[in-house]
């Protein structure tokens, strides 16, 4: 069975106590793969590389099993989570529905505070996509994405939503990586802007829905247990 071994342990940084320290350098380190899925998390190495109390990591483990990043099995300790090809259809289609609801309030054009700050962020995430940097990658995605959804106002929502890229991101790092797949994303998200710009909620909503899709598609043709 394969485990985190020290030298790949990444040093928690954060705030909130020891346990979200040490939850987010774990959660940084299964989304930058570093962690694969089906890794076993063992806590006396986890402790050793940080510092933690047993108490702080044991913490950290269940606010990843909570989260879905990480399984429990009995007799077995936690593990990096694997998705079945069911699931991955089930996260993108709760994904497709949450995503359109949100957008669903871009009728008029937005300000234009709002389209430069998405166009900023989007230039930071094509210079990570660049650097291959997979953890740069998921934070430039995500502050994308919340900006544009921040529209609804809805922070039930808006952290449905978060939840769910975050479930996202352990398909992708998981999965064949593709350069073609992630130069089509960085152009749907060019597309989404424009429409946003000129308020035009119906490209908006069919670029969406073709981003989600066509991720979730690439994703199940190359499964890998």
């Amino acid at each position: 069975m394969r485990t985190a071994k020290n030298e790949d342990l990444t040093e928690p940084g954060g705030h909130g106590g020891q346990w979200q320290a040490v939850y987010e350098g774990l959660q940084k380190g299964i989304i930058s793969g570093k962690y694969r899925s089906g890794v076993r998390l063992i806590e006396d190495d986890i402790i050793e590389a940080t510092g933690a109390t047993r108490h702080a990591v044991r913490k950290a483990f269940d606010e990843l099993v909570r989260l879905g990043l990480a399984v429990r099995y009995p007799h077995r300790g936690v593990q990096v989570r694997s998705f079945r090809e069911s699931e991955i259809w089930q996260i993108y289609e709760v994904r497709e529905c949450l995503e359109l609801k949100a957008i669903s309030y871009y009728t008029e054009p937005a300000a234009k505070e709002l389209v430069r700050k998405l166009k900023a962020i989007v230039s930071d995430h094509e210079r990570a996509i660049a650097n291959n940097d997979l953890a740069e990658m998921y934070l430039q995605n995500n502050l994308l994405h919340e900006a544009i959804y921040q529209r609804c106002e809805n922070e039930f929502l808006l952290d449905a939503i978060k939840h769910h890229s975050l479930l996202s991101h352990l398909i992708h790092t998981n999965s064949v990586q593709s350069k073609d797949l992630r130069s089509k994303g960085a152009k749907d998200h060019l597309t989404m802007i424009q429409a946003i710009e000129k308020g035009d909620q119906k490209t908006l909503a069919r670029t969406l829905r073709n981003h989600i899709r066509t991720f979730r598609d690439y994703y199940l043709q190359h499964l890998t247990s």
